[in-house]
């Protein structure tokens, strides 16, 4: 009679796509005995944490901000969602109160969309928005509190050097496999906007 012997394998990795990261494992256990050899599988996947999805989705949105244009932004808001635009010098005159998925991030007279629009009109500004200090606070298994200062910083041979700093409090909720922004603060440290730009001319709601 042979003797049993037991071998285990474990494969896992990790895939990242879109703001969401999941862990796959597939566990491989071969039995050796009397009978002969048997190999038998599984598969489980583990959703990442709230705290892991949405730093993805911060990573995301600060990305997409730098596309020039509001329309991958639409995705990250919903109807009931908020974005209050505060502080110093807020950049293009833009401060207000904005409520609502088309008033956020929609065509034409919304925040993000005038915001990305004015600041892609420099003709070779250069410009680019980032961020620093991400804190993630969950609330709750489905809320989640992000905190990040936002930089932005462009240079254009007529007005200079442009910089601008704000620091943003988001609040986050699952919509299903989704987070979605609830709740979007921009409290504006400074901007050094010139002067002779006009601002534009928008209609918080």
């Amino acid at each position: 009679m042979k003797g049993k012997g037991l071998n285990v394998i474990v494969l896992a990795f990790a895939a990242a796509c879109l703001g969401t990261v999941l862990t796959v494992s597939l566990i491989a256990v071969t039995t050796q005995g009397i009978f002969g050899t048997r190999t038998i599988t599984s598969t489980s996947v583990v959703e990442p944490s709230p705290q892991l999805a949405v730093t993805n989705r911060v990573v995301e949105f600060v990305w997409d901000l730098n596309n020039f244009t509001s329309a991958p932004l639409a995705g990250f808001y919903t109807d009931s969602s908020v974005a209050r635009w505060y502080g110093n010098q807020v950049m293009f005159g833009l401060n207000g109160t904005y409520k609502g998925q088309t008033n956020i991030a929609g065509t034409g007279s919304a925040l993000y969309s005038g915001f990305l629009e004015q600041l892609h009109e420099f003709d070779d500004i250069n410009a680019t928005v980032s961020f620093v200090n991400l804190a993630i606070d969950v609330i709750q298994p489905n809320m989640v509190n992000a905190t990040f200062r936002v930089l932005i910083s462009g240079y254009n041979s007529r007005w200079g050097t442009i910089s601008a700093q704000a620091d943003v409090e988001q609040q986050w909720v699952s919509q299903g496999a989704t987070w979605t922004i609830l709740s979007d603060n921009w409290d504006y440290l400074f901007s050094t906007l010139p002067s002779t730009i006009i601002p534009l001319s928008m209609n918080p709601m």
